[in-house]
């Protein structure tokens, strides 16, 4: 390889010995051989978009999501989301949900969470985040994908990967008239690393 100035070489960039290590090939792209490996989790929730006792909120087949109800905060969904490998330790979290705007009038979304490490003992105390009235995207007119976030990301401070994020989804709001459907619920977070260098510890 050579050095092109300004802290970049062209041609193919080893790090590490003979046969282990991180190759970064000319178009920038990363590579690891040998025990320059990383751990990471292939999730599979058992509870996935699981539904309350009652079968709410509805799900809506032809539109592809739920139906959450006007001045009805009982009807919640359930989630579970696994911290993964690659997740910088400590850091904050910002949960959304992604939903259809037909209206200007607000919507209030919540979630109730556990946060809760491995070995650590689950508490039985439920934290609430409420999320912006003022969504991502300014809303005109007609029928549009929107996303709300809370307020402030949620701290991470003493988390590690592998933790889980219990989560009860759900509207309390007595604004917008009638159902709001909702697609989707995920969470960004920053990374630092491809994945853990050992099996439970980053």
């Amino acid at each position: 390889n050579t050095f092109a100035g300004a802290n970049n070489f062209t041609g193919i960039c080893k790090f590490g010995s003979a046969t282990d290590y991180t190759a970064f090939a000319a178009d920038g792209s990363m590579s690891l051989t040998g025990d320059a490996t990383v751990w990471e989790d292939l999730v599979m929730p058992l509870t996935s978009g699981k539904q309350g006792a009652t079968s709410k909120p509805d799900y809506d087949y032809t539109n592809n999501g739920y139906l959450f109800p006007q001045n009805d905060a009982a009807e919640k969904l359930y989630l579970i989301a696994q911290l993964p490998h690659s997740w910088k330790e400590g850091s904050s979290i910002n949960p959304h949900i992604h939903w259809v705007q037909s209206t200007s009038t607000p919507v209030t979304w919540k979630i109730d969470y556990k946060w809760v490490n491995l070995g650590e003992t689950i508490g039985t105390v439920w934290t609430t985040a409420t999320f912006s009235t003022t969504p991502s995207f300014a809303y005109t007119s007609g029928t549009i994908h929107q996303l709300s976030a809370p307020s402030a990301m949620i701290s991470g401070t003493g988390k590690t990967i592998s933790s889980l994020f219990l989560i009860k989804l759900y509207r309390e709001d007595n604004t917008t008239t009638g159902d709001v459907l909702a697609h989707q619920f995920d969470i960004h977070y920053e990374r630092d690393a491809m994945g853990s260098r050992q099996e439970f510890v980053k």
